[in-house]
């Protein structure tokens, strides 16, 4: 077990500036109240401390790093791309003394920058991130049977389901029968880092988020519990019984409890899941064999996610052919009226005096 002291060797600093002292604070919080500290309060304040001394090291951009992390690669190069297109690549053209074009001519191709750069925002990544949703709800729901992420939810479903579930119960009121079955050992410790308001670089945790843990893992060991008997049982033990839109699944003599938390677990869609990982269906794996089949288990579990990731990152650039090309087309539609409209006062702007344009002269040597 991680110790307070153990990580609260120094008080943390931000740029010589001293911020407040987590343990000591939480040390005269409890003692005050008259309550002790479990071991599980201190692991808690432990990783909070630890928390603290990292962000409190942070550059004022962490945020924006933090956010683009949890993003996929691809629409952080569309962002990336999208702000030099609309910035660097203007200048670029305007100044590029080895171009050999007209004042007009430059800034009228500097002006398709920024308008190719809106479109890539609002259009190409737009689609991305719909495309990227739909496949997700497609892993998470068993619709993708290669990618079944219902035996191993993110983290992002996860705290979606749980703010569902909780505004269901506060709309009954019942939030305080809901969340007694997910609270955590350390609610206490969480209770005091959510007082901690001048705690400026405290990395929020909030009783909310300790709940939500809780609940996370709660969540998970059910949801493999469940699926790992789906994925052991012989399949002949396997019964569906459907009633009323209701699917009941009993595997033997047992009845698979809390089902209704998963999506999608319909018999069509159990039996594309057994048919593809259950043990003796795996070609090559011996189903008598208990390490072969633990390990198979676990490396299943452990891997899903990590396989759904790779199948974005292949699917997103096939997918982003045709949204290039789509791209390409309302770009030459939009940047004609576009540049008709601001060219004139762009050019007034900048001293640009109009090309004037050559009239033909009928006759002469030909």
């Amino acid at each position: 077990m991680v110790s307070v002291q153990s990580v609260n060797n120094s008080q943390p600093t931000f740029k010589g500036r001293k911020v407040v002292n987590l343990a000591e604070e939480a040390v005269k919080s409890f003692k005050a109240a008259g309550k002790k500290m479990t071991q599980a309060d201190k692991d808690y304040l432990a990783k909070q401390i630890t928390k603290q001394k990292v962000d409190a090291e942070l550059p004022k951009a962490a945020g924006l790093y933090k956010l683009l992390a949890r993003k996929d690669g691809e629409i952080q190069n569309q962002l990336l791309n999208a702000l030099f297109t609309s910035t660097l690549a203007p200048t670029m053209i305007y100044v590029n003394p080895f171009v050999k074009k007209t004042p007009e001519q430059k800034l009228k191709t500097a002006m398709r920058q920024p308008v190719s750069a809106g479109i890539a925002c609002s259009f190409s990544l737009g689609t991305t991130l719909l495309i990227n949703k739909i496949m997700e709800h497609g892993a998470n729901s068993g619709y993708i049977p290669s990618q079944d992420l219902r035996m191993n939810p993110s983290e992002a479903l996860l705290k979606k389901n749980f703010k569902k579930q909780l505004k269901q119960a506060k709309a009954v009121g019942k939030e305080a029968e809901f969340l007694s079955k997910y609270t955590p050992e350390h609610i206490e410790m969480a209770k005091f880092i959510e007082g901690q308001k001048k705690f400026k670089f405290q990395q929020k945790a909030g009783i909310e988020n300790a709940y939500f843990e809780k609940f996370a893992e709660v969540q998970t060991k059910n949801r493999k519990e469940i699926f790992e008997k789906l994925m052991t049982a012989d399949v002949k033990d396997i019964k569906y019984i459907e009633k009323d839109g209701k699917t009941t699944i009993k595997v033997g003599k047992e009845t698979l409890k809390n089902i209704e938390d998963i999506p999608n677990m319909t018999k069509k869609s159990v039996e594309k899941f057994v048919k593809r990982f259950n043990i003796h269906n795996v070609e090559g794996l011996d189903a008598k064999d208990g390490k072969a089949v633990s390990n198979y288990i676990e490396n299943t579990f452990k891997n899903v996610g990590e396989n759904f990731k790779n199948f974005k990152k292949m699917v997103n650039p096939v997918i982003g052919i045709p949204v290039a090309v789509v791209a390409c087309l309302i770009l030459n539609a939009v940047y004609p009226p576009f540049r008709d409209k601001f060219a004139p006062p762009l050019m007034k702007l900048f001293g640009i005096e109009p090309a004037k344009k050559e009239v033909a002269v009928e006759g002469g040597n030909k």
